[in-house]
């Protein structure tokens, strides 16, 4: 059940018109929901603490809410006690670089693919940095750099003749048995070796996840 379409008529109202400004009950709480509905799941990371616990806090005061969307607190309350635990201090202490991912090809086997694109103005180191599924399962990126302005395909499959991982100039091969991007819809995710997700997108069934 997504978040906007199922909450009290109160609820949505407030939303409505809620200021321009960031940083009020309602903006955070509009801000977290939006990033929680399609696949029921808050970044990691994404938000501040205070954010999360404005979010809460809004939606305590609303009536029978967990009927309406169901995990959203427990998703905020994980957050909270991530923060709490420090498990987002290194994401704040070095600020990843500003990659994204700007194509998923998932229909061909294990010719399927990931578009990654440094959107900054230095280059970016992608040791520790994965793609991610819905599931779980993590594709590597490798250990080498992508400059400024360059794109990183990433299959899934092996490069001819190779039987591990190997990138050759702007394609990395991640040499899996199995496919990793579900052809009915998936969410994939771009991880920084902390836990933060750098970058998200969401296609198929689960295309209306917001992409950042």
């Amino acid at each position: 059940m997504r978040l906007g379409r199922a909450l009290p008529l109160v609820l949505l109202l407030l939303l409505a018109g809620a200021p321009a400004h960031a940083g009020t009950p309602e903006q955070d709480t509009k801000a977290v929901g939006d990033d929680f509905k399609g696949d029921s799941d808050v970044t990691p990371c994404r938000f501040t603490r205070a954010q999360l616990v404005n979010a809460l806090n809004f939606v305590s005061q609303i009536q029978d809410f967990d009927s309406y969307v169901p995990g959203f607190r427990d998703e905020v309350r994980a957050e909270i006690a991530r923060h709490d635990a420090g498990g987002c201090r290194a994401a704040k202490a070095k600020p990843a670089a500003n990659l994204k991912i700007v194509r998923v090809r998932a229909r061909r086997g294990l010719k399927e693919s990931v578009t990654v694109r440094n959107l900054g103005k230095r280059t970016a180191r992608l040791r520790g940095i994965t793609l991610r599924d819905r599931g779980g399962a993590r594709v590597r990126l490798g250990r080498a750099r992508l400059g400024p302005r360059k794109s990183l395909r990433v299959f899934t499959g092996c490069a001819k003749g190779k039987r591990r991982f190997i990138r050759i100039r702007s394609r990395a091969f991640a040499c899996r048995k199995r496919t990793v991007w579900n052809d009915r819809g998936d969410v994939v995710r771009l991880v920084a070796s902390g836990g933060t997700v750098l970058s998200r997108v969401g296609y198929g069934r689960f295309r209306s996840v917001q992409r950042f």
